[in-house]
């Protein structure tokens, strides 16, 4: 077993940023025992590795107004005993990316506008299982977020409204649905007095 890291945060000015890598590897054992029930032990050692890596960048437009993003990606191969003589193996593929814009529309009025992306993959590259379907299954979700809050007499309010997107990518039709979209109106409300406290939501 091993893992490897590194990473740096930079900035200068109204920029600033960070980056970070990572490597992650093990080969010490196999992934089931000889006891295993079902008949899918293997007696040989099952490595699992990961590469991954972030970034996150920052831009201060000007005193109200910031532009945020940031990206992961992690991409790993799994070893894994589903049949005896064959090594069995899957690659997976995970990412996520985010942009962000928030700021002050009025002196009481807070906004931030932001858009998310992410993917999950599973690809079986290798199986000695007949049920297990070769090629990607990978699932893709957006989600597009407004968010405002003001200050009113009676504390902060918050108003959200958000749109999330689903996607799902199969090799053969295991499921129905591969797609849907799913519409969100937040509100909520906090304040304080002396010693009490409120919240709704």
């Amino acid at each position: 077993f091993y893992q490897l890291s590194g990473g740096a945060a930079f900035g200068q000015g109204p920029f600033n940023g960070a980056v970070q890598l990572s490597r992650v590897s093990t080969n010490a054992f196999s992934a089931t025992a000889p006891n295993e029930p079902f008949g899918y032990y293997n007696p040989d050692r099952d490595p699992f590795i990961q590469n991954s890596g972030n970034l996150r960048l920052g831009w201060q437009l000007n005193a109200d107004w910031r532009v945020e993003g940031s990206a992961m990606s992690s991409q790993a191969t799994r070893h894994i005993d589903d049949g005896p003589d064959v090594d069995s193996k899957q690659k997976i593929t995970n990412a996520v990316q985010t942009l962000a814009l928030s700021g002050k529309l009025a002196d009481n009025w807070r906004t931030r506008l932001s858009v998310g992306w992410s993917s999950d993959t599973r690809e079986a590259l290798v199986t000695a299982n007949p049920y297990e379907y070769p090629g990607k299954f990978k699932s893709d979700q957006r989600q597009y977020t407004w968010e405002n809050t003001t200050m009113t007499p009676l504390g902060m309010a918050m108003v959200l409204l958000e749109r999330t997107t689903q996607t799902l990518t199969q090799p053969v039709q295991l499921y129905a649905v591969t797609q849907r979209s799913i519409d969100g109106l937040g509100i909520g409300l906090t304040g304080e007095a002396e010693r009490h406290s409120w919240q709704t939501a």
